[in-house]
């Protein structure tokens, strides 16, 4: 079932994760690792996970679940995955229910048992993936708030015909000192995946919406009715 929430959903913020945004971070040494989920700076949640070999090549995290079912009606409670990540292997951290926005910090634990923070998705680094779904049209103004990039996002209007409408494979985009491309077309519900060279903070703010669709382009006919007797 979709929930109806995703659709009043207007904006999205890489430091903020919802259900329409999730951030993917390459974990590439072995050893012991500890989350901390925050909702607004307060903590909610804490995982941990290892790194080793003959491990999986992803391992997913709903914050969501972890932040348990205050925060939604699901009931679906805490998950955990005790499998190790393989070295080189990703982390994806996702939200799978509720309305809340998640911070998540990443810190892996060192020898002498203190920690160091390798990932903070208030502020991503160069590996770092940021995959977002915008589902209401309109043009978006994206920005990169660590440096002042922006670039423009279009998301059109779904187009209407007899077979399903598929949003395509997610556009790509790279994340510096500038967007790369910075203008970006999507339709609704198509991906785009930002991909961070340096330092970054990624956030979509609606500009304009789209609330009517375009007409076609083309000439218009008008009915006109013959009088009886001819």
């Amino acid at each position: 079932m979709i929930s109806t929430s995703l659709f009043t959903q207007i904006g999205l913020d890489s430091g903020a994760l919802t259900q329409l945004g999730s951030v993917v971070h390459p974990v590439p040494e072995p050893g012991e690792y500890r989350g901390v989920v925050l909702v607004d700076e307060q903590q909610v949640a804490d995982f941990a996970f290892v790194v080793a070999k003959q491990g999986r090549p992803q391992l997913d995290v709903d914050v969501a679940a972890l932040a348990g079912p205050a925060d939604d009606d699901c009931g679906c409670g805490p998950q955990a995955d005790d499998g190790p990540l393989a070295p080189g292997g990703h982390l994806l951290l996702h939200v799978g229910s509720g309305r809340a926005a998640y911070a998540v910090v990443v810190s892996a634990v060192t020898a002498n048992g203190r920690s160091q923070v390798v990932l903070d998705t208030r502020e991503l680094a160069k590996g770092d993936l940021f995959a977002a779904t915008v589902l209401r049209p309109g043009r978006y103004r994206v920005a990169n708030t660590v440096t002042g990039a922006e670039a423009k996002l279009d998301v059109a209007y779904p187009e209407l015909g007899r077979r399903p409408m598929l949003p395509g494979e997610p556009v790509r985009v790279t994340v510096g000192d500038r967007f790369q491309p910075d203008d970006i077309s999507v339709r609704a519900s198509q991906g785009q995946v930002y991909a961070v060279e340096s330092g970054a903070r990624i956030v979509i703010e609606l500009v304009e919406p789209y609330d009517r669709r375009p007409r076609a382009d083309g000439p218009r006919h008008r009915w006109v009715r013959r009088p009886a007797g001819r």
